[in-house]
């Protein structure tokens, strides 16, 4: 079973006249389920594939799947309803019958918002070497809570990454990120077959290299991991996008 995550990159004005070169290049990756972000579905997807997007107007967080989904449903103002669209989130049945928390995520890049933080414990939630928590830190925890003691999937372009360039030159607090989830039993499955990040953002608006664009799983699902890799020339040679996709082969019945 292939898992794609892929920010399409539509939020940017060079990227929307491909969006749908975009679409038909992840359906050539032939995934079994992909998280996207950035995205609008096209009309033309083939009806064998099950779309859950939360409600939007320009773009928005999709998951896609070959497999059986049951939307979850939160309400506006509940802790992970205030992302609206930047997430999608399901119930999928894996090939093997597995119930599988399976979810697109697009964090900001910014301190977390007073209407995203109203009534939850900022301080708990900041990683010790920011002032304040981010957007990414918010999302984390309502994330965390859902899918605890559950079997999932949750890939996306997180907004932080352990390394500030491809050189490896390391980022305190996207550190101290990835160490939070890793206590947790959250696997980052790119990094479990590789054992260090690539460059999956191509943008411009820095100079930086580094690896946003992660897949997360529980422990039984990493274990059932059999390759994984950055698809890095859709973005730097085909332009598809400021990102490129992030592939992972797992065998969930295994």
């Amino acid at each position: 079973m292939r898992i794609v995550s892929w920010n399409l990159g539509i939020a940017y004005g060079p990227y929307r006249e491909h969006h749908d070169r975009a679409w038909r290049a992840l359906l050539d990756l032939d995934p079994g389920i992909a998280f996207l972000q950035e995205a609008v579905p096209p009309t033309w997807l083939p009806p064998e594939w099950q779309v859950v997007t939360y409600p939007f107007e320009l773009w928005g967080s999709a998951v896609i799947s070959r497999f059986p989904l049951t939307p979850i449903a939160f309400a506006p103002e509940s802790h992970l309803g205030r992302f609206g669209a930047y997430l999608a989130l399901a119930h999928a049945e894996l090939p093997d019958g597995t119930r599988t928390v399976v979810g697109s995520v697009h964090e900001r890049t910014r301190p977390a918002s007073r209407r995203l933080l109203a009534g939850l414990d900022g301080e708990r939630m900041r990683r010790p070497s920011v002032p304040e928590p981010w957007w990414n830190d918010v999302v984390w925890h309502g994330l965390a809570d859902l899918v605890r003691g559950e079997r999932f999937l949750l890939g996306g372009d997180w907004n932080t990454s352990r390394w500030v360039d491809a050189d490896g030159n390391p980022e305190p607090a996207g550190q101290e990120f990835h160490d939070r989830a890793a206590a947790d039993g959250w696997v980052d499955l790119h990094h479990r077959i590789r054992g260090r990040e690539v460059r999956s953002w191509f943008g411009t608006m820095s100079a930086r290299e580094h690896q946003p664009d992660v897949i997360f799983a529980d422990q039984w699902m990493a274990g059932r991991v059999a390759d994984a890799w950055v698809e890095q020339g859709l973005a730097r040679d085909g332009r598809l996008s400021d990102h490129a996709p992030v592939i992972v082969e797992v065998d969930p019945g295994g």
